[in-house]
């Protein structure tokens, strides 16, 4: 079973989008994320994940590797920033 939760950028613990009283406490990076509605709302496995720059400001973000040649980049400036890896 998989239990989804919602984080904001730079934040340890997040809040479940199923379950109003569990909370995820940590840093590790998930197993799978889901794109914004605007991307088409799917699930998508986490390849690998690295501590980069963003893609869109050059500061220090947290970048993981997704299923379909996505991207996302997690930025304290820009939030989560969405690509697609041109390298696959």
């Amino acid at each position: 079973m998989t239990m989804w939760f919602n984080r904001r950028p730079g934040d340890i613990a997040a809040e479940s989008t199923e379950d109003p009283t569990a909370t995820l406490v940590g840093s590790a990076p998930p197993d799978w994320v889901r794109l914004p509605a605007h991307l088409g709302g799917q699930q998508l496995r986490v390849l690998g994940h690295e501590e980069s720059t963003c893609p869109k400001c050059d500061a220090p973000a947290r970048r993981l590797e997704l299923e379909d040649n996505y991207g996302v980049a997690e930025c304290r400036a820009c939030g989560f920033v969405w690509y697609r890896r041109r390298d696959a």
